[in-house]
């Protein structure tokens, strides 16, 4: 059976850029420009997804349509499209009912991906917030195990392989995003030069001849955080032993 996808921006290259694409992959797709359009739409038919922008001009923006959605069309999954690259937005749209989001510029290709796994998973029960439980706290717990790690100022997400340092998207190197993960990963506890670059690279190296080449990636990943290796807010250079992640520490799930 065919699958009914809304697509709502109100950029029209994006649109139809949108639209070509997942036509493309055999679904069925209406465009609208704004939320009041895209709420006529779905009173008049049923879909399957709805693709939101975050940010419209108008009355209602993405984020209120995302709530009219889930309150009215609970069966219809949503994916938002945001250009605020940071764990508020993210955070946000996920309390907002959202299954997933998607930092604009996207590529048609992550778009159609994020489509197609989202229809075809099992839809959750939502669970109401448990007693002490913040609403981050809420919200990551019911999404892919060990896809994010977050502290008040460094958001990874491990699917996508973003990562923002006080809401700035940080742009990594593959190597420094492997040894950030590997960190925060093992946070308070030691990792050595050659346990870095077998995670990173998948070989085996003696530990010496690892540090000379780990040290200068840890010194670009410190400039990138701007980490002062004297007074370390994120990564401590442990002499003879490795690195450790000294960072705060809200959840990593």
């Amino acid at each position: 059976m065919t699958q009914h996808i809304l697509v709502v921006d109100d950029e029209a290259t994006i649109r139809t850029v949108i639209r070509d694409g997942l036509e493309l992959n055999g679904y069925q797709v209406d465009t609208v420009p704004n939320p009041d359009q895209a709420l006529l739409n779905l009173e008049n038919k049923s879909y399957d997804l709805a693709l939101v922008d975050l940010k419209m001009p108008g009355l209602m923006d993405g984020l209120q349509l995302l709530a009219e959605i889930h309150r009215r069309w609970s069966r219809t999954i949503t994916i938002v499209l945001t250009g605020f690259a940071s764990l508020e937005s993210a955070i946000t749209a996920l309390q907002s009912g959202a299954s997933d989001y998607l930092r604009k510029p996207v590529e048609i290709g992550e778009i159609v991906q994020s489509v197609r796994r989202n229809l075809t998973a099992p839809s959750p029960k939502r669970p109401r917030i448990a007693p002490g439980e913040s609403k981050t706290q809420h919200v990551a717990s019911r999404l892919e195990p060990g896809r994010f790690f977050y502290s008040p100022r460094l958001f990874i997400d491990r699917v996508k392989r973003l990562v923002t340092l006080d809401n700035h998207v940080l742009q990594l190197t593959p190597i420094e995003f492997a040894f950030l993960d590997l960190l925060v990963s093992h946070a308070g506890s030691v990792v050595s030069a050659a346990e870095l670059l077998k995670t990173a690279q998948g070989y085996e190296i003696f530990e010496a001849d690892a540090r000379p080449i780990v040290r200068v990636h840890i010194q670009h990943l410190r400039q990138k955080l701007q980490d002062n290796a004297d007074t370390p807010a994120f990564i401590l250079n442990v002499r003879g032993l490795g690195y450790r992640y000294v960072g705060q520490v809200l959840n990593d799930s």
